[in-house]
């Protein structure tokens, strides 16, 4: 499964907008796709919810960095977009990047 991180410490530059997009993307192309919302505002995973009544639907999730969230995701996914949350430092980026992630499926 391809795992795509959007990080940025600046609030209000785009991440929850191109997480969105590249799930909208992924799942009109017929993967299964999942959209991790690490941001307690949640708009990724309002998004997700709006999207679930679409022929591709984006499974939403909730998500703290570093949980364990990965469980929860069906098996058969093929993109996972992380959404994080703005403020972001380098070093939770480190470990949200340290195998094995705790966004990586088997």
């Amino acid at each position: 499964m391809r795992t795509i991180l959007i990080a940025s410490p600046k609030g209000g530059c785009g991440k929850t907008t191109v997480a969105t997009n590249l799930a909208a993307f992924y799942a009109a192309a017929g993967k299964e796709t999942a959209l991790i919302d690490c941001d307690r505002q949640g708009s990724s995973l309002h998004w997700a919810e709006k999207r679930s009544v679409l022929a591709h639907p984006v499974l939403g999730m909730a998500a703290k960095p570093g949980s364990k969230v990965a469980a929860k995701v069906p098996s058969g996914t093929k993109r996972c977009i992380v959404d994080t949350a703005a403020g972001i430092r380098v070093s939770e980026v480190a470990e949200l990047l340290k195998p094995p992630m705790p966004w990586s499926f088997r």
